[in-house]
């Protein structure tokens, strides 16, 4: 899928999810789809659905909530792969490939 497009997906779920909150700019969405995996500003698009739906998000807010998310999911994803490439298994495997 091409950066466009994955763009205009992201897009078009927000303004099915968050309806009333005014779209970001074409840029923030190619930006987003450049930038993160599309689950991650996915998850972050639908926590600020969940927020609105609470009436704990603001309006003007959104697009900042969105990449912080989407920025927390992509720094999970690296601490997990990190763990598991240094997890005493992998380690051990390392080593007897070394000798």
């Amino acid at each position: 899928m091409t950066l466009i497009a994955r763009s205009e997906d992201l897009k078009k779920l927000w303004t099915i999810l968050l309806p009333g909150i005014p779209v970001p700019s074409d840029l923030t969405f190619v930006r987003w789809a450049s930038e993160f995996e599309p689950a991650q500003v996915e998850r972050g698009i639908t926590r600020a659905a969940a927020k609105l739906r609470a009436g704990t998000l603001r309006l003007d807010s959104a697009e900042r909530y969105v990449t912080s998310v989407a920025a927390n999911e992509r720094r999970q994803a690296q601490e997990e792969t990190f763990q598991e490439s240094n997890s005493p298994a992998v380690s051990a495997e390392m080593g007897s490939l070394a000798r």
